[in-house]
């Protein structure tokens, strides 16, 4: 539910910080360095999604369920007790 969401959320902010280069660019170069540029930094959660679906990952944490713990776990502690620097 959060990736899609996260490549709704990137498609669009893209969209419009894509609109608002080319509005404001002067010349045909800004145009293209700025489209190549936002097309690159879009292709960032398509590489989350691709991981999420790697056919590879899920047999490895389907075959070590028992000790596979993702590192946004956080070893079972909880939100309001971990430090400042690990609320993200």
């Amino acid at each position: 539910m959060l990736i899609p969401l996260l490549q709704l959320i990137t498609a669009l902010m893209t969209e419009g910080v894509s609109l608002f280069l080319i509005a404001n660019s002067m010349t045909v170069m800004d145009v293209v360095m700025n489209f190549v540029a936002l097309a690159i930094i879009a292709d960032i959660d398509n590489m989350f999604s691709d991981a999420s679906e790697d056919p590879h990952m899920k047999r490895y944490i389907s075959d070590n369920e028992d000790t596979y713990q993702p590192l946004i776990v956080n070893r079972g502690i909880q939100f309001k007790e971990r430090s400042f620097r690990n609320k993200c």
